[in-house]
């Protein structure tokens, strides 16, 4: 299956995490970096990482975009035996 890199497969969309990037209106889910196409009209697609892919990386110009909130943190409590985990 092939891609499209016209920017018309594409919208723009706000991210649960509050971003907006570009989604491609057909299966299967790409996003696109809108900065990329703003300077130089191009589509680039987002690397997507993090827990729970939280985070989007365009792979030319490396603009980060949230897609989702982050996680919530979780640290050891001390004096439990390091066992018990609570979040933040």
């Amino acid at each position: 299956m092939t891609i499209s890199n016209d920017i018309n497969d594409y919208e723009k969309r706000t991210t649960d995490g509050g971003d907006v990037v570009y989604f491609y209106k057909d299966d299967p889910l790409v996003l696109a970096c809108p900065k990329c196409d703003e300077t130089d009209g191009e589509i680039h697609h987002l690397f997507v990482s993090g827990e729970d892919g939280w985070i989007g990386t365009c792979r030319k110009c490396k603009a980060q975009y949230k897609l989702k909130p982050k996680p919530p943190v979780t640290h050891a409590r001390m004096g439990d035996g390091g066992g018990g985990r609570r979040q933040l």
